[in-house]
């Protein structure tokens, strides 16, 4: 089978969608699929780096199309970037014959209305894989307002894409749900999580200089990492921070970027908090140094957006077999699977104080924490390794 990866992001940057994606295809050329991959020159959060139009990595045919390259943090920027790129994508797919299906992914949330004009003019299946349910999350952001026109046309445009696919991978049973309620069959609704490869992650021996480096040595160290954004609790862990500052042995690290982060920095320096501390996106090595330096994980998603949008680092996290706080709502995919597995604990926005005394209990009951940190790896290997999830995705592809 031949199968067209679509994505804005690709090899060989590191961050979130895109080493996801890498991995997914790395593992579908294994497995004896063909993977063709549709994507831009454009780096997420990373360094840009000077790469080819085409090139072939690891049996993966790579073709970067034309897009713009205009600031993502300003909306006209992305918007001429997303056009641009739907744009190349479209003129692509219509001209190429030798594939089979096409996998969409729901960032940028215009591109997979590809998949339905490419359906309706030639025929081609394709697969959408949804990571974010848009518009949903821009309402809930405040991004664009519920039922304006631009709100319509999105859900027009979801509402034709539902249909056409042949099959919708979300990333669970919460995000299955909200499509269910939209009207779409849950027949052809499939869950398949994220994953994390805990053999290149887990027990890294770290040296000590990283440890100075960043401030982590003899540290109890509780490491929140990625985007850095209003869908996240980041109030409810300033708030914890500041209720533990006089304790110098418990640090928190926020390794990312976003449009949160300004804000953390600014409440640190108002507030001489110096048990906080912010550090850009990492990747690769350093990255796993750091997750291998945490004691505690914080996932969070602001309670009201479960089901539109999943965690997925949670994966990651889970990966080098560490406790999980979860700060968001019990009945998300994330927080009722912390609470279930007894990998850590979820937590509402509020339960600050509950939160405190639960990062002390950890630190201070030696054989809590290992208790957990064995749940964490029973399920983490029994669900959410790589080779086991990826496998799952592609026999929903070929059948």
């Amino acid at each position: 089978m031949k199968l067209v990866l679509v994505s804005e992001f690709f090899f060989p940057y590191k961050t979130s969608t895109q080493k996801i994606l890498t991995e997914l295809a790395e593992d579908f050329v294994e497995y004896g699929l063909e993977v063709n991959v549709l994507t831009t020159k454009n780096a997420y959060r990373e360094k840009k780096q000077s790469l080819k139009k085409e090139e072939e990595y690891k049996g993966i045919k790579i073709k970067r199309v034309f897009s713009t390259e205009g600031n993502r943090d300003t909306k006209f920027g992305r918007l001429i970037n997303y056009l641009t790129f739907t744009g190349s994508v479209f003129l692509n797919l219509l001209l190429k014959k030798d594939y089979d299906k096409v996998l969409f992914v729901s960032n940028p949330p215009l591109v997979p209305y590809i998949g339905y004009l490419i359906n309706k003019l030639r025929g081609k299946k394709y697969i959408y894989l949804v990571h974010d349910i848009y518009p949903d999350v821009a309402e809930k952001l405040g991004v664009i307002k519920s039922k304006s026109l631009l709100s319509r046309i999105m859900n027009y445009m979801n509402d034709k894409i539902y249909k056409k696919s042949e099959v919708i991978i979300v990333l669970g049973k919460d995000m299955k749900e909200v499509l269910a309620s939209k009207g779409v069959d849950r027949n052809k609704i499939e869950i398949v999580t994220n994953w994390a490869n805990s053999n290149s992650n887990y027990e890294k021996k770290i040296d000590e200089n990283f440890y100075e480096k960043y401030n982590l040595k003899g540290k109890f160290n509780v490491l929140y990492t990625g985007n850095i954004s209003r869908i996240h609790a980041i109030d409810t862990i300033l708030n914890v921070a500041r209720l533990l500052k006089d304790n110098s042995e418990i640090q928190f690290t926020f390794v990312g970027d976003g449009n949160k982060r300004d804000y953390i920095e600014e409440v640190k320096k108002n507030e001489n908090l110096s048990n906080i501390q912010i550090e850009n996106y990492m990747f690769g090595e350093e990255y796993n140094n750091m997750l291998n330096c945490a004691d505690i994980f914080i996932s969070t998603l602001q309670e009201g957006v479960e089901g539109l949008g999943v965690p997925s680092k949670t994966y990651t996290y889970m990966s080098v077999y560490k406790p999980v706080i979860a700060i968001m709502s019990k009945d998300s995919e994330i927080g009722s699977m912390v609470n279930e597995e007894k990998i850590g604990k979820q937590f509402s926005s509020k339960e600050v104080e509950e939160i405190g005394k639960y990062i002390i209990d950890l630190k201070n009951n030696k054989k809590l924490y290992d208790s957990i940190c064995r749940n964490v790896k029973v399920t983490f290997n029994n669900n959410y390794e790589r080779k086991m999830v990826t496998r799952r995705f592609y026999n929903i592809v070929i059948r």
